[in-house]
């Protein structure tokens, strides 16, 4: 056999006891006790859905069964719903309830953090192994990083006087990372670097990123649209280099990077110059179409005179009596 790392020796009528770990892939404590006298070693143990393997030689070995891989289910399903009650729910009920009633900033982080343990959670109840764990991922944060930007930006712009922006602030930032990193491994654009990846990648992710920051004036959105389209200046240096000679690797980097450097700093200064301009536009367009958004009311317009001069202008008969009355007068 052959052992992990034996403790706990016990010495007895001339045996000697010991346990030790099991193969990685199973769980539990193996016992077993050795003859000093013929070195002969037995195996005490055995597993609830396993199989012990014997051969002639005297050696043995555990492998796993469908009763183990069950065993292993239950055990990860049991972990998840205990996980689900006991920190996810509360995490982000109590989120939600702190963001209404305390307007605390964090708030707007730690609700999509709860948010995205409970859908874990109930993920891994229902796959326990987790054989599609990684794509869930990947369509969890693209889907929900997307909607939770859509959610605060209506209510960013929404205008309500009850709404503080600091935790709206805090959520916008953690939502556009999630949605950011859920798209760079949708696409896969790490593992298949295609045009059509990076295509759709810039157009769905990072120049979204970029005017949704400029809208809420929000400098960590920006920064990672920037990030994003450096990182599309090294892949289009990638792309020029292939097939070049080794000796011309190192100035067309150089030369495709400080164009990306001058570009993106261009653009910075211009967007610097016309941010006012730029920003009140995208405002104003985000707050039009808000969907919570409340109606401004002009302050000098008087509900009682405007009925006043309604009725008037409905009975025309009335107003002509009135200067006859006052002719005659």
């Amino acid at each position: 056999v052959t052992h992990q790392s034996p403790h706990n020796l016990i010495a007895f009528n001339g045996t000697l006891w010991y346990k030790d770990y099991p193969p990685s892939d199973l769980q539990g404590t193996l016992i077993f006790s050795l003859d000093p006298s013929t070195m002969d070693e037995i195996c005490h143990s055995t597993y609830h859905g396993e199989e012990a393997v014997l051969y002639g030689d005297g050696t043995s070995r555990i492998s796993s069964s469908e009763n183990g891989q069950e065993c292993r289910m239950i055990v990860e399903r049991k972990r998840s719903i205990l996980a689900l009650f006991t920190s996810a729910l509360p995490m982000t009920v109590v989120s939600i309830l702190l963001w209404a009633k305390r307007n605390v900033s964090t708030m707007g982080l730690t609700t999509y953090i709860g948010i995205s343990a409970v859908a874990i959670s109930i993920y891994i109840s229902v796959d326990p192994l987790g054989d599609r764990f990684q794509d869930f991922l990947e369509w969890w944060f693209s889907i929900s990083g997307a909607l939770w930007l859509a959610i605060l930006t209506d209510i960013f712009f929404s205008n309500r006087p009850s709404v503080d922006l600091a935790p709206l602030v805090w959520g916008l930032n953690l939502g556009a990372l999630a949605f950011m990193t859920g798209m760079i491994a949708l696409t896969g654009v790490l593992q298949e670097d295609t045009l059509w990846r990076w295509l759709l990648l810039n157009v769905l992710s990072f120049a979204p990123l970029g005017v949704l920051g400029t809208a809420t004036n929000q400098i960590f959105l920006l920064l990672l649209c920037a990030l994003g389209f450096l990182a599309d200046s090294f892949r289009l240096a990638s792309w020029f280099v292939e097939g070049a000679s080794p000796n011309v690797e190192v100035p067309i980097y150089f030369l495709v990077l400080a164009f990306a450097g001058l570009s993106i700093s261009g653009f910075g200064w211009f967007l610097n110059r016309r941010q006012a301009m730029i920003h009140a536009s995208l405002s104003r367009w985000f707050e039009q179409h808000s969907l919570s958004r409340v109606r401004r009311v002009d302050p000098e317009y008087d509900p009682l005179q405007a009925d006043a001069s309604s009725s008037r202008s409905s009975h025309p008969s009335s107003q002509g009596e009135g200067s006859f009355d006052d002719v005659g007068a």
